[in-house]
Order: structure tokens, then sequence, then C-alpha cells
């Protein structure tokens, strides 16, 4: 059995200068949740896989780089509860397992991979999607990082795990899924900042918005 701490615990940050500028920070530690399934990975995946069982669906198909924490999660959800795992990598056939990979292949995950290109522009395809209906009938999609309404309905939970009337909730923004979890979640007093590592800062934006309108 699947053994989780939730609700996550919160610690407060202690330093001279947060107590000369009278500011309180706390970090909600998810990194706790689990071993291997820890930070948001629980919090994406958690109804991907109800609505799996619910279909009564065995497959799972999603996508990730070499380095993916969320392939690194999948597959070992999957395997202990009882889902065959389906990788689509980013990169080359012969490209060199590393230990993330290693581990995937270890939970019986099953690979194939599409060039960069081929990744960017194709991966959401019709026609390459259907492939995979052919080789191994009905399978639950999950888009790459968890990034859907079931994701977001996860990272939904994260806000209602905190008593505390906090000004402001901070966190990374890679696709936009947890943010857009956490924003549907505050209070009218509450904001968001998002700290995020890359380029493409309009187009996450987008993604938040349109997550953002969902009901769920």
């Amino acid at each position: 059995m699947l053994k989780l701490n939730i609700p996550s615990p919160i610690t407060k940050l202690h330093s001279d200068f947060l107590s000369q500028k009278s500011i309180e920070i706390y970090v909600k530690r998810d990194d706790l949740i689990h071993d291997v399934i820890s930070g948001n990975k629980w919090r994406k995946l958690k109804y991907h896989f109800i609505e799996a069982q619910k279909k009564n669906m065995k497959n799972i198909l999603s996508f990730g780089g070499q380095y993916s924490n969320h392939l690194h999660a999948l597959s070992y959800l999957s395997n202990i509860s009882g889902f065959n795992s389906i990788g689509i990598l980013r990169g080359e056939k012969d490209m060199q397992l590393n230990s993330t990979l290693s581990f995937c292949q270890s939970n019986n995950m099953l690979f194939h991979y599409l060039n960069r290109h081929q990744y960017r522009f194709q991966k959401y395809s019709p026609e390459y999607l259907q492939r995979f209906k052919d080789l191994f009938g009905d399978y639950l999609l999950i888009p790459e990082g968890g990034n859907n309404i079931f994701g977001v309905k996860g990272c939904m939970e994260i806000m209602q795990e905190v008593d505390f009337d906090f000004d402001y909730i901070c966190c990374a923004v890679g696709t936009g899924c947890t943010a857009s979890g956490i924003i549907k979640s505050l209070n009218k007093k509450q904001f968001l900042i998002g700290f995020c590592p890359f380029q493409k800062v309009f187009e996450q934006k987008k993604n938040i918005e349109r997550l953002c309108k969902n009901n769920y």
C-alpha cells in the first residue's frame, strides 16, 4: 500500500534578516510526501490514476525528457498500482540510459522515442497517438508534467491543507499546472508570486489563464 505523508508539513524559516524586516516565510514540504512520488508529482498524478481506475484502463501513456521527474514518478506509481506505463521520450533511440530512465525501465515502463522536432510538433497529433492504441488498446493519456484539469484539481489540494492566512503564496512555474491549482484555491486577499525558470513566459501565462477558466 502506498504510504503518503499528507497533509505535508509546513516549516517556518528563521533568520535575522527576516526578523528585522518583520517578514514571516513558511515552506510547505511537499518534498516529504513520498520518497519517490514527491513534490507536486503526487498532486498532478492522483486524479489521473483515479480516472484510469474508473475507466478500467490498464495502460497509461505520457511524455518527458531523459531527466523527467514526471516519468520517474509515473513509472513507479504505475508499477505498484498494476498499470502498464508507456513513456514517449524526447531524444534519439540510441541515447544512453541515465539513472532516471534506468529507474523507469526497472518499473517496466516501455519507451518510444521522438527527436526534438517531432517531440515538439507531433507528439499530441491524433495520427501519432493512434499508433499506441493499435499497439496496446485503450490507454489514458497524461500530458507532459500532468498539465491538464486532473493535474490542476490535485494541485488545488495544496492550499486546502493550509490553515494559515498567508498574504502571498510563492511557487515555481513550469507548465503552469501547479500555479493554476494554487490560484484557484486562493481567497480574495491572497496573491500568487510565480518564479519562472524558462523564457516562454507569455506562453505559460496563456496556459495558466486557460486552466483557471475551467471548473473542477
